[in-house]
């Protein structure tokens, strides 16, 4: 149990041993192959280096359990990463062999790529992978390309990273192409002579360098779409899209049900100070936590944020009103595939209810004797999965929390604190949470996290007093 938590807290020193000793085994045996046979060799050679690109991808994507748990569907994020580590060294077998050529591998686009779909500490990975795979294929002489190219790998993923936006990438390709001319134009005049046809041997290098840069970047700007729809990864970017007002779901959010739009913004609020505290997928809780109510759009005068004193439930049975409490999570899953949003926020849509009972209309309906003495409970039970993630556990927690605060009286922070934990225990005792990766601990994070913010909401303020003039004049 202790080696297995070992390699789980130290995942990326333990992938990097591992790479290192395959990439050892599989240079040692294919060199005498290739000095033994010649067409027959070369295949192998390639065979075991797209087999080592493969086993290294696995490891990526399985081993790195913080950043691939982050998101859904992680054997289609292994294949994908698969087939572009394998593409990666297929093109690197032909680049890596010729002596001009080789500072335009694409390693940099794989790991920049990598950075923004699955984080910065992926792409740290696949840099160390990339470049002792590119010198397994390399030359003796061309070997001083490892340093630099593995120096801009990391450099550029994490600048990658730093930024929300897809406009400025263009920037990030031209910075990353400056910094990688100057970082390899310094190594390489350490390593040549002080004549003038190394000189101009070491700009023309430094300039492959540079471009090779610009160009990774340039291709992410134009390729990632098709990626963020491949993987199905909320990406920052595709996160800071859809948290714009002027989506189109948004807008008919605003205009059309303005007491949901309201509800989700508080939602939003409390999800995102959790997920910071439990270390969520921040991006995808805010998102979800905007589109989870978007099905209410159908009917937004049956949920009671957008009525006006007038409630049209008073005028239905309480089965109607369930069905129409219901059709809100399906509509909502149909509303956002129809605008295809990722599908990280799709299936906290669909669990952000799980198989939880409505218990207004399931009490008003045995109070007012409905269908004779056959009704359970279960009949009111919203028929959905329940949460499997952190993500949508804390979105379903905070929706729970900030519709049963907002129909509070009495607003002070021991009654805020006692009826957030109500609903927290009232989770776990409905066996809500039972299928989520989620701790004890983590749930009472979460819980402290949403006190902290609503009673920064719903705090007490002194009374305003007048100034002496005026209350004089009031006495008079």
């Amino acid at each position: 149990m202790k080696l297995k938590s070992l390699f789980k807290k130290h995942h990326i020193l333990y992938i990097a041993f591992f790479v290192f000793v395959a990439t050892i085994l599989s240079v040692s045996t294919t060199s005498a192959v290739v000095d033994l046979f010649n067409i027959w060799g070369k295949m192998l050679y390639v065979l075991c280096s797209i087999v080592i690109a493969a086993i290294v991808a696995c490891f990526m994507a399985f081993g790195v359990e913080e950043t691939m748990s982050k998101h859904r569907g992680s054997i289609k994020n292994s294949l994908l990463v698969i087939l572009i580590e394998m593409a990666f060294t297929l093109l690197s077998f032909f680049v890596c062999k010729a002596d001009n050529l080789v500072f335009l591998t694409p390693a940099i686009f794989v790991c920049a790529l990598l950075a923004i779909l699955y984080g910065y500490k992926m792409a740290y990975v696949a840099a160390v992978c990339n470049v002792m795979i590119a010198c397994y294929m390399s030359s003796a002489e061309n070997l001083v390309f490892a340093p630099i190219v593995l120096a801009i790998c990391l450099m550029v993923s994490r600048m990658i990273t730093s930024t929300n936006e897809r406009s400025t990438l263009s920037m990030m390709g031209v910075a990353g192409a400056i910094v990688s001319f100057a970082v390899s134009a310094s190594v390489l005049f350490v390593f040549s002579d002080n004549r003038l046809g190394d000189w101009v041997s070491v700009l023309t290098t430094s300039g492959y360098m540079a471009i090779n840069c610009f160009v990774s970047v340039m291709l992410i700007v134009g390729i990632l779409p098709l990626f963020e729809k491949l993987s199905g990864v909320l990406t920052e970017f595709r996160a800071q899209e859809l948290m714009n007002q002027n989506t189109p779901l948004m807008k008919r959010l605003i205009s059309e049900a303005p007491g949901t739009y309201h509800h989700s913004v508080m939602v939003s609020n409390l999800a995102e100070a959790a997920s910071d505290a439990v270390g969520a997928n921040t991006s995808l809780v805010r998102v979800a936590a905007m589109y989870h109510d978007i099905g209410k759009l159908k009917r937004p005068q049956y949920f009671v944020e957008n009525q006006g004193g007038v409630n049209p439930h008073d005028q239905l049975d309480p089965f109607e009103s369930r069905d129409i409490l219901f059709s809100h999570v399906s509509e909502g899953i149909d509303m956002a595939r129809k605008y295809k949003l990722p599908m990280d926020v799709i299936e906290i849509i669909k669990s952000h209810h799980g198989d939880s009972t409505t218990t207004y209309f399931y009490y008003k309906a045995l109070q007012d004797q409905y269908r004779g003495d056959n009704i359970t409970e279960n009949d009111f039970r919203y028929g959905f999965p329940r949460p499997v993630t952190k993500e949508a556990v804390i979105v379903m927690l905070a929706d729970c929390v900030e519709a049963a605060v907002r129909a509070m009286t009495d607003k002070t922070a021991e009654t805020l604190s006692n009826r957030i934990d109500d609903i927290i225990n009232g989770k776990v005792n409905d066996n809500q949470l039972s299928e989520a990766d989620i701790s004890i601990k983590e749930l009472s994070i979460i819980g402290r996290k949403f006190k902290d913010v609503v009673g920064g909401y719903y705090h007490q303020r002194a009374e305003y007093i007048k100034p002496a003039a005026q209350l004089s004049t009031a006495n008079e």
